[in-house]
């Protein structure tokens, strides 16, 4: 385990402090979720997002695990774009006429990129983000990000008509709570979209691919599709079909999204409409 965590280059600590710990996924009876029996405090929890990953650890990260270069940007500009148009999609066919510019809220913004994205195309766009070095260069475009939940619930931002929790779920120590206050946020008749790895066959892991999925320090749930529909059944927030959007010139792209209406395969980056009325 110390030789996988190695490779996280977390900032300013040793995965050798480790030796000797266990880490147990275990299973709920009830619900069929998968999650870490032993987690950080919250204290823990404070350092590591706050301190050890910072900017230049996830670069790294990047740089080591994920091929880099200007093709993989642009391809995942165009992939926030599609995200964006989807909800907009969604949430468009409960809005009517009339009804402003849609609000997007990016809960764990990151880097910003899906800030960036959903401001291109006209939207009202907030972000949560607890790291203070990660989101830099979507606050000096001017984004509107708050450290975290609290904070933006105390500034009484108006209903949101799209969320999104980009690979946020698996982090949270109880997630459900999260999903209820997201949903308070939420017009009725919201999108969301929900991505968390897939964690089907990875319990005991093999190799660093399936590490990475329930990483102990960060990956506390381990989701799939199945459990992450319960989840967000439970806060109101009912699976939708996504549309096809498309963004480029290359034929072979324009297929693959016409094909999408035909078939979609089952993964655990997914769709929602809040159901609240």
């Amino acid at each position: 385990m110390a030789g996988h965590l190695a490779a996280f280059h977390y900032s300013g600590f040793s995965p050798l402090s480790l030796t000797g710990e266990s880490f147990r996924l275990c299973r709920c009876g009830d619900c069929g979720m998968t999650y870490h029996r032993r987690v950080l405090n919250a204290a823990g929890l404070l350092r590591l997002y706050g301190q050890w990953a910072d900017a230049a650890q996830a670069r790294r990260f990047e740089e080591a695990h994920r091929q880099a270069g200007p093709d993989e940007t642009a391809r995942d500009a165009r992939r926030r774009l599609r995200l964006v148009l989807r909800l907009l999609a969604i949430a468009g066919s409960q809005r009517g006429r009339g009804a402003g510019v849609p609000g997007v809220l990016d809960y764990g913004a990151g880097a910003g990129g899906t800030m960036v994205a959903a401001t291109a195309l006209g939207c009202r766009v907030v972000g949560v983000e607890p790291s203070a070095t990660r989101p830099q260069d979507a606050t000096g475009r001017g984004a509107v990000i708050y450290p975290d939940l609290a904070a933006l619930e105390q500034a009484g931002e108006p209903p949101f008509d799209a969320v999104v929790l980009d690979q946020v779920l698996e982090h949270l120590p109880d997630p459900l709570p999260v999903l209820h206050r997201i949903a308070a946020l939420t017009r009725p008749g919201g999108a969301l979209f929900l991505a968390v790895p897939d964690c089907r066959g990875s319990t005991v892991p093999q190799g660093f691919d399936q590490f990475h999925r329930v990483q102990p320090l960060e990956h506390l749930n381990a989701f799939t599709p199945d459990t992450l529909d319960r989840i967000a059944r439970a806060a109101g927030f009912r699976p939708v079909r996504p549309p096809p959007a498309f963004l480029g010139t290359r034929l072979a792209e324009a297929i693959r999204a016409a094909g999408a209406v035909l078939w979609q395969p089952r993964t655990t980056d997914r769709f929602y409409r809040l159901d609240r009325t």
